[in-house]
């Protein structure tokens, strides 16, 4: 049986001790990175920078710090498992879905689950600010690192708050294949850690920067083949991270699942929230015998020869063809990559329309030439 100090301790693993760089160690990734990004360099010229800073931040950095030293502080409340409590668990009061993590414990693979989430987590940073460097300078390096401390911050203060209040103890604990003293000694007399399981870190750090590397990157290069390579390459080395845990006897099935939800979510929130135009907008539009709810999702801002029509797409200035009673403009082409026409640079635009019918006195009444929607009759 292996001392404590071999391992480390289990509830620690966040993305803190993967930011331990060792520049032979990035040399490959950085090289690797290289070739991605002057392969992708061709396609992003003509594109700004998709991110920046605003107000927002001047309370979200602060209170998410506060958040994080907030779970910290919780989580190290739990009280610690003695060696008696150990001795009476019973594997067979672990659900069925997670109940085979039990019989696992293995250093191998919480070595493995290390080197796995280290590689992922430095690449994550080469794959962030490369690309900010490039593309939005010393704005778009500083946007892209407030971005980086939010999401860790806000995933640590989110993980040891539930580490601390769930107290869910590690499958290890339960493996009677060691005796109640070996598996204290994983962590030690006097560590809460063995206590601090759900959810785990390790799977919510390894998806938080699989996703946020993945969204930078197709945010600043567009939607790509590249991009693709980078969203399954990513995501398949957190996945094994995540399979690496529960082999190593650490975490369950349902650790796992539940911190890649969160750190995936996330990954994917705090840069649509960084977005340049990201808002959102709902319209009430009525006309004769017409009613109409539209929310628009503002993924990009519209070209500078585009105007907003209150009832329907955007209606361009330079003349061009129109159609129906109301001079509606027809709808936007779509472009190769799934763009509309009259979108921006920077990204889609979404809408989302809900038209119900009005009834008249007598009879109910239709506008066939110029529905609301924007579609022909």
């Amino acid at each position: 049986m292996p001392e404590a100090s071999q391992l480390l301790p289990p509830g620690r693993h966040d993305m803190s001790k993967a930011l331990r760089l060792s520049p032979a160690k990035l040399l490959p990734g950085a090289l690797a990175l290289g070739l991605l990004l002057a392969a992708t360099g061709a396609h992003a010229q003509g594109r700004p920078f998709p991110y920046a800073l605003g107000t927002r931040d001047l309370l979200v950095l602060p209170a998410s710090f506060g958040f994080s030293a907030l779970g910290e502080s919780i989580a190290e409340g739990r009280r610690p498992i003695t060696v008696q409590e150990i001795a009476a668990l019973d594997p067979h009061d672990v659900n069925p879905f997670d109940r085979p993590a039990t019989r696992h414990f293995s250093t191998d693979w919480d070595e493995r689950s290390d080197a796995y989430q280290a590689t992922l987590v430095r690449s994550a940073l080469l794959g962030l600010f490369v690309p900010a460097a490039l593309r939005g300078k010393a704005a778009g390096v500083a946007t892209v690192g407030t971005m980086l401390a939010e999401s860790y911050f806000l995933l640590k203060g989110v993980t040891y708050t539930t580490k601390g209040l769930v107290g869910r103890k590690r499958p290890y604990l339960y493996n009677t294949s060691m005796s109640a003293a070996e598996r204290l000694g994983v962590t030690g007399e006097g560590d809460n850690d063995a206590v601090l399981s759900f959810f785990s870190g390790h799977a919510a750090s390894s998806f938080l920067a699989a996703t946020l590397m993945s969204q930078v990157f197709t945010d600043v290069y567009g939607r790509s083949t590249w991009s693709n390579i980078v969203w399954g390459t990513s995501l398949s080395m957190a996945a094994l991270t995540s399979y690496a845990r529960v082999r190593a006897g650490m975490h369950y099935p349902s650790d796992v699942v539940a911190g890649a939800v969160v750190g995936g979510a996330i990954g994917i929130l705090v840069p649509r929230l960084h977005r340049r135009t990201a808002s959102g907008r709902v319209t009430l539009i009525a006309g004769p015998a017409r009613f109409g709810l539209s929310l628009r999702l503002g993924a990009s801002r519209p070209d500078a020869s585009v105007r907003e029509s209150p009832l329907g797409p955007p209606a361009p200035r330079d003349g061009r063809q129109r159609y129906g009673a109301r001079g509606v403009t027809a709808p936007p082409a779509r472009q190769p990559d799934g763009r509309d026409s009259h979108a921006g640079a920077a990204g889609a635009r979404f809408r989302l329309g809900v038209c119900l019918p009005a009834v008249a006195t007598g009879t109910a009444h239709r506008d066939d030439a110029n529905d609301v929607t924007g579609r022909q009759p």
